[in-house]
């Protein structure tokens, strides 16, 4: 059984409807259609000097947040960091982590084919940084998805 081009495993049918709604999305996306109607844009620039919790996407209460494409960089002359997404504080859920070096480091997201979402509905996505002293700049677009 499947959705579109996707399968379930072991050819079970979606269980919950969070699975339902991540691989109608998919297909949406893989198709090259817009949104749908039900689904809100989202766009965030961050600058982060710290190593606390700095809300990207906030909670939906509706639904689930998700994040297409994003942008790191790290203009520290000194100091690279650790950057981490996660739900809702600093020690919330781990959705996604990558380095960037000092003097720019940092790392590109663009148009991921699978976006990354929160685990959890109504949770905000955070960034964290590892390091206090750095010039950490976040640019991220995503959307809500409602379920």
């Amino acid at each position: 059984m499947g959705y579109g081009n996707y399968k379930t495993e072991g050819g079970k049918g979606l269980n919950t409807p969070w699975q339902r709604a991540v691989l109608m999305l998919l297909s949406w996306l893989r198709a090259g259609e817009s949104l749908p109607d039900d689904q809100t844009d989202l766009t965030k620039i961050l600058e982060i000097t710290d190593n606390t919790a700095h809300e990207l996407f906030p909670a939906f209460p509706q639904g689930i947040n998700a994040i297409t494409d994003m942008v790191v960089t790290n203009g520290s002359l000194s100091t690279g960091t650790w950057v981490e997404l996660r739900e809702e504080n600093a020690s919330g859920t781990l959705l996604w982590k990558g380095y960037a070096d000092a003097n720019g480091g940092g790392f590109i997201q663009p148009s991921m084919k699978k976006p990354i979402f929160s685990k959890t509905i109504n949770k905000a996505i955070v960034v964290v940084c590892s390091e206090t002293g750095v010039d950490v700049v976040v640019s991220a677009n995503g959307f809500k998805f409602i379920i």
